[in-house]
């Protein structure tokens, strides 16, 4: 049966809102896991630096939980926040021996296979609009670590800010459409992410010395 995956009963929407969160949290803390070494040279906030080892522990945990919850909300956004992560990459060589282009591919037809088509654009469309907006937001920050002219690592960067920005709203737009609960909570948690870090000056609008955001 296509796709293979499917919630035994119809999910409570309380239990969907807690599935979309814990997914959300996981995503960012494995996220963190993996760029530690680099925010903690650039000095930018670091959700994983505070809990050290016990991080990819407590990600593992919420995602764990997720799934019981709701496997399709879980698997949907997972494959979607894995295939935006390893896109950044691009030919990068990876652990398994692909590139990061290919682990992109992989993880979408991993999607495609446990949740199916609708499920896996909107959760893509969630996830990319956060991840746009995100990087819309950072790209200051980010232009001050590379070199001169380098192009950094941001999606807000490689497509322009404003273009950035704009698909960054018309995808959150269309996966508030498809599925408005999984799209109100994700952007929720990740409106909390955003908020604190830019409280810890992770994001060039955090207030600068005087109040005020940074010129």
């Amino acid at each position: 049966m296509w796709p293979v995956t499917s919630d035994p009963a119809p999910v409570p929407p309380a239990a969907r809102v807690a599935a979309v969160a814990l997914v959300a949290v996981a995503l960012r803390l494995l996220d963190d896991v993996v760029d530690r070494e680099v925010d903690r040279a650039t000095g930018r906030p670091n959700w994983a630096e505070g809990l050290g080892a016990a991080a990819t522990a407590y990600a593992l945990a919420a995602l764990a939980t997720a799934a019981a919850l709701s496997a399709r909300d879980t698997l949907s956004l997972f494959w979607a926040g894995y295939a935006w992560g390893m896109a950044h990459d691009g030919t990068a060589r990876l652990p398994l021996g692909l590139t990061a282009r290919q682990e992109t591919a992989l993880a979408l037809v991993l999607s495609l296979a446990t949740v199916g088509l609708a499920h896996t654009l909107g959760a893509v469309a969630l996830v990319g609009s956060i991840q746009l907006l995100d990087d819309w937001l950072d790209l200051r920050t980010d232009r001050e670590l590379v070199a001169p002219g380098a192009v950094p690592r941001n999606w807000a960067g490689r497509l322009g800010r404003m273009e950035a920005f704009l698909l960054g709203v018309a995808l959150g737009l269309a996966a508030a459409a498809r599925d408005p609960l999984q799209a109100v909570t994700a952007w929720a948690v990740a409106a909390l992410f955003m908020a604190r870090s830019a409280r810890r000056g992770g994001h060039p609008l955090a207030p600068g010395p005087g109040g005020g955001p940074p010129e």
